[in-house]
């Protein structure tokens, strides 16, 4: 039987991938065939001969055929995307418009998501629940797998892959990445990970849940309620968009004072080519004066006021 970790980016799979391998090693002699894609599966057995646990995102036609056909189960995590939003930007380490806007990442998670929630044999859970109630989240796993836990061992197990406990991982294989020479500084060093875990050495940032409200500008809030608006009403992070409101009043405020920025532009425009229109009319003889005037002013400063009063709106 395989068994597909296949959470949302961001949202707790690899936790899922861990809980998941412990469970069936323990119970089922199960085996870890780590990150594998819908077309490396493809060219798997098309019946394990033991419970094998992989990892994977995107959706993949071998993977909807297999739970369709009953040789495997899929296990799958979703998270408010809002979060995943902002964790990608700090995994990818690239700005809100090139990983959300040009790069399309939250299409991608939306479009993974629409697949696995409608996959059968299939276990969703909530990031947002795996965090505050990983016992319980364990034990959920297990049934899902029919494995009988002994007492106490979804605690057990919950502590051993628990946030800090990942987080230590994460902070030994970054130092003997370190130790090996490593640049980790070099963004194309960011996706090295542990052969077991599959944590990365920057896996775990603060898990911490609506992160998104400090750091999202009001733009990129007006932006998110488009991209995933609908979706967060849909999976109860939302009651309805009024979330986006106040971003949106802000947008309204901002259009006001530019349109009005504008207005004052144009005017402005309009009486200087008024003025210039005025001196082409009265030729290059007063071009003449008028650069002599110049000159006296600078000359004699306290003519400049005197000047203005004569001159007029040609003065300014």
């Amino acid at each position: 039987m395989y068994v597909f970790c296949v959470g949302m980016y961001r949202s707790g799979s690899t936790w899922q991938y861990d809980v998941v391998s412990r469970l069936l090693e323990s119970h089922r002699g199960g085996r870890r065939l780590g990150f594998v894609t819908g077309e490396e599966f493809a060219h798997l057995p098309g019946v394990a001969d033991s419970w094998q646990i992989l990892k994977a995102h995107d959706q993949h036609p071998a993977f909807a055929v297999a739970l369709a056909d009953g040789r495997a189960l899929a296990v799958y995590s979703f998270r408010d995307v809002r979060d995943v939003a902002y964790s990608l930007l700090h995994k990818l380490r690239g700005s809100f418009e090139d990983i959300v806007e040009r790069e399309q990442f939250l299409h991608l998670v939306l479009a993974n998501d629409a697949f696995w929630a409608a996959r059968p044999r299939t276990l969703c859970q909530r990031y947002e629940d795996l965090m505050a109630r990983p016992a319980a989240a364990v034990g959920q796993l297990a049934a899902h797998l029919g494995v009988a836990l002994a007492p106490n061992e979804a605690q057990t197990v919950a502590e051993e892959f628990s946030l800090k406990a990942n987080l230590w991982r994460t902070i030994e294989l970054a130092n003997r990445l370190r130790d090996e020479g490593v640049d980790l500084e070099d963004p194309t060093n960011a996706l090295h990970w542990d052969g077991e875990t599959l944590l990365h050495w920057d896996h775990i940032r603060e898990g911490r849940v609506g992160g998104w409200r400090t750091e999202a500008t009001p733009r990129e809030v007006a932006v998110l309620a488009g991209l995933c608006g609908a979706w967060l009403v849909a999976r109860g992070y939302e009651p309805d968009t009024g979330w986006a409101l106040p971003a949106l009043d802000h947008f309204r405020r901002e259009l006001a004072a530019a349109q009005h920025a504008l207005g004052a532009a144009r005017a402005e425009l309009t009486r200087r080519t008024q003025q210039l229109d005025e001196v082409k009319q009265l030729g290059p003889v007063a071009l003449g004066l008028a650069r002599c005037v110049h000159d006296l002013s600078v000359r004699y400063p306290r003519l400049s006021a005197t000047l203005k009063r004569l001159l007029g709106p040609l003065a300014r």
